[in-house]
């Protein structure tokens, strides 16, 4: 099974180099949309394969 890793900021740099903080609050639906995205994505590219019923990627309670 694929294994992946992310590293994710809390904010952005402008051209100059500054950055600027911008809080994530809500965790558990960014860590949801990256985990569809990235499914999403091997399935794309036929890295993986998706069951033959249901979403590839089911929502945990």
């Amino acid at each position: 099974m694929p294994k992946g890793a992310a590293l994710i900021l809390e904010g952005g740099f402008d051209p100059n180099g500054q950055f600027y903080f911008l809080p994530i609050h809500d965790t558990a639906r960014l860590t949801q949309l990256l985990r569809q995205r990235t499914v999403g994505l091997f399935l794309k590219f036929g890295l993986i394969t998706g069951p033959p019923f249901g979403h590839p990627c089911p929502r945990r309670p």
